[in-house]
């Protein structure tokens, strides 16, 4: 997976060694750095990526479809996220140091903070 300041996120299979098999994309969507982190959640096929204005983005690993996007409330950037084991719950790091922790998704926009 890259994900790069075009704001695009690519899937590239390496076996094949091809051009990437699959692009994420939404007009909404701004990474917020040069090293945007991307995450794919093990047994719920959903690709999530974090943006400039502290959104989570969902997409469908296979259709590479637009699923849900979150809103934690949280006017800075989001640099990181990361699945739990179950991939029930997402956890997404921000700029400043906030830790968001999401335990619904794809179509909620609740979520939870700490320092």
């Amino acid at each position: 997976m890259s994900n790069g300041r075009d704001n695009l996120i690519q899937a590239t299979d390496l076996r094949m060694l091809q051009a990437p098999t699959r692009t994420y994309r939404s007009d909404q969507y701004f990474n917020s750095s040069d090293r945007g982190s991307v995450s794919v959640s093990a047994n719920t096929f959903l690709v999530a990526a974090c943006d400039a204005r502290g959104r989570v983005f969902l997409w469908d690993e296979h259709t590479a479809h637009l699923v849900g996007i979150g809103d934690s409330g949280v006017s800075e950037a989001a640099l990181g996220c990361a699945w739990d084991r179950s991939s029930a719950g997402l956890a997404v790091c921000h700029k400043g140091g906030l830790l968001t922790v999401w335990e619904a998704l794809p179509n909620s926009t609740a979520a939870t903070e700490s320092d």
